[in-house]
């Protein structure tokens, strides 16, 4: 990860795409890109440190909720 960037986090903040917060998942390597799948079931996550890596969340659904 390059200094200076300002979305690189550990933490995620996750919203119902009404803007309602669900929760936070709070990862253990530093997160710099994240995408939601298309069923929006699945948010993927992946950063250069300390190696490249790429890791799936299962999201919450109004079953969960």
């Amino acid at each position: 990860m390059q200094d200076g960037t300002p979305w690189a986090t550990h933490e995620v903040q996750v919203f119902t795409w009404e803007g309602e917060y669900v929760k936070t998942l709070y990862l253990d390597r530093t997160a710099q890109t994240i995408a939601v799948d298309a069923s929006d079931a699945w948010l993927y996550a992946s950063g250069p440190e300390p190696s490249p890596w790429v890791a799936r969340f299962r999201l919450p659904g109004p079953e969960h909720e």
